[in-house]
């Protein structure tokens, strides 16, 4: 059983205006860092996004999504981010209207209201990104137990490129990757003092860090 589901998601903002919109919940009750979706696809670049991303808006008869992943890790020759441009795992051919690929469905928090005049609610990010370094994919993982019913939200950081979206959440200062079986949480900037964090350790190949000269290095039992 998937642990999670798509449907549609009503509510309305700060300002009382009404909003209805697809949006990712939990399935069943999902335990702390627990992969939820993967966003699997084509690794390209930037401009080769740009082009895709252009026709599929502009041709009417194409189904595909236009949303990619920028990928944490991985670069282009001029040093900028890939992008993971989700394909259908079944066919290969471009995602149709996200079709498995669920993840994409997980939207920002927010401040929210059940009902026109309801209180105000506030809705705090219970998911993130992790990279995979033995795959070319990234993951939409939990930071915490979510709950049968819950939305499922991530925090986008200030690279979600969409005309007329301010991204809820601050600039992220630490990005997390997989590797062995442990999820490391590692900050943008590298200094003695900012030591990576081990979020979850694999018993069977822990990791630990030393710092040599300029960087930190990991080291696995």
């Amino acid at each position: 059983m998937p642990w999670a589901k798509v449907k549609t998601d009503e509510f309305f903002t700060k300002n009382g205006q009404f909003v209805k919109m697809k949006g990712l919940f939990a399935a069943v009750n999902i335990p702390k860092f627990t992969i939820i979706g993967n966003y699997n696809g084509d690794l390209i670049t930037e401009y080769e996004y740009s082009e895709m991303a252009a026709e599929i808006n502009k041709n009417t008869t194409m189904t595909g999504t236009e949303y990619g992943i920028e990928h944490a890790i991985l670069k282009d020759p001029q040093n900028r981010p890939l992008i993971i441009f989700p394909v259908d795992v079944q066919t290969g051919k471009i995602a149709d209207k996200y079709k498995n690929v669920i993840a994409l469905y997980a939207n920002e928090p927010t401040t929210y209201r059940k009902t026109k005049h309801g209180r105000l609610l506030e809705m705090t990010e219970n998911a993130f990104l992790v990279v995979n370094y033995d795959t070319t994919s990234m993951s939409l993982m939990s930071n915490r137990k979510i709950n049968k019913g819950d939305r499922i939200s991530w925090c986008y950081g200030s690279v979600y490129d969409r005309r007329g979206y301010k991204p809820n959440c601050p600039k992220p200062t630490s990005w997390v990757y997989m590797f062995r079986g442990n999820i490391i949480q590692m900050p943008k900037v590298i200094s003695s003092k900012n030591k990576p964090r081990v979020l979850k350790r694999n018993k069977q190949s822990p990791v630990t860090f030393k710092w040599d000269t300029d960087n930190w290095l990991e080291i696995y039992k």
